[in-house]
């Protein structure tokens, strides 16, 4: 889907309105107050920035159940930064069996589980991020 820049002021509007954005959240988030933004065209240098930034801090929190982000959140680890299932599921605190059943079905565990799960993985990918530069996960040397 193509995002233009009435999504982009949607989702500059989303963030002060349901997320409760203040002027100062935005300056320091985007760089620019929430007026600035709101009057940004496309072809402003620092449009596609703050376009991924509005991206990042709307659209993954409103269109995706929890499930999905959990889901979304494994294969990162296993795709992004090469985490053998086995190593993801000893983190979360489950069987290697009941990740992959997860994968296939969200149902195969209970809902604690899924929270210890999220709670853990994510603080294991916020670890990891800090600790492998960007350039070493996209290089295949």
């Amino acid at each position: 889907m193509y995002i233009d820049i009435e999504n982009f002021k949607k989702n500059i509007i989303s963030l002060k309105e349901d997320f409760h954005f203040s002027n100062d959240d935005f300056k320091r988030f985007f760089n620019f107050d929430y007026e600035t933004l709101l009057d940004f065209v496309e072809e402003d240098l620092n449009y596609q920035e703050c376009l991924e930034k509005s991206m990042l801090l709307t659209v993954s929190f409103v269109n995706h159940d929890s499930d999905y982000r959990l889901k979304h959140l494994i294969e990162v680890l296993h795709v992004v930064y090469s985490l053998s299932y086995e190593t993801i599921s000893r983190f979360a605190g489950l069987k290697q069996e009941q990740i992959l059943n997860y994968l296939k079905d969200a149902n195969t565990i209970t809902e604690d589980q899924k929270f210890e799960c999220c709670s853990r993985l994510a603080l294991l990918d916020r670890i990891i991020s800090t600790m492998v530069p960007t350039k070493h996960i996209f290089d295949e040397d």
